[in-house]
């Protein structure tokens, strides 16, 4: 479903000690500003206000894992066409500070995008296919992991510390 309205052709690269994804996005448009915020329940009003900032439908997490708690919601929108939303969730029963991060991009039409990732002997990259969208998990340790995908002109990364099973029910839970 996510592939039938736009084409990201993707090619990832990986050397000794870096991964490179290059994407190249196209979208059709119709010209239409839809109203992000019409129908939808949002209960923190940081994502609110974030929603009002940027010009793509934000999506959130319906699952979040036990003990982890929304502490801040980064906007950066200097330029209507590639903006970027991060929401910070911190593990409130840690004392290592636990923390993971939802970061969401928009992609105008025509854009090629290169993301590097640090690798080391540690770092395993697996494509996985979940109810038809397509991901990219980087796993540095059990518990530090990221996984990459894409929804329309949208870039979305999910990094910290999580396992792999609780990183994967956030990505699916994101509505």
């Amino acid at each position: 479903m996510a592939f039938t309205n736009r084409i990201i052709k993707s090619i990832i690269v990986i050397t000794e000690d870096t991964i490179k994804i290059y994407k190249k996005v196209n979208s059709p448009t119709d010209g239409k500003t839809p109203d992000y915020l019409f129908g939808r329940d949002i209960d923190d009003p940081r994502i609110g206000e974030a929603q009002k900032k940027v010009h793509f439908r934000l999506f959130m997490p319906e699952y979040i894992p036990k003990d982890f708690k929304l502490d801040k919601v980064d906007v950066l929108n200097k330029y209507e066409k590639k903006e970027t939303v991060t929401f910070l969730y911190v593990n409130t029963n840690s004392d290592n500070k636990d923390c993971f991060e939802i970061t969401q991009r928009s992609f105008p039409n025509g854009t090629n995008v290169a993301l590097n990732i640090k690798k080391d002997e540690n770092t395993k990259i697996e494509n996985l296919v979940i109810d038809g969208i397509e991901y990219t998990l980087v796993n540095h340790e059990e518990h530090l992991n990221g996984l990459l995908w894409d929804s329309g002109e949208i870039g979305c990364e999910i990094n910290g510390n999580i396992t792999k099973d609780e990183i994967i029910k956030v990505a699916k839970s994101m509505k």
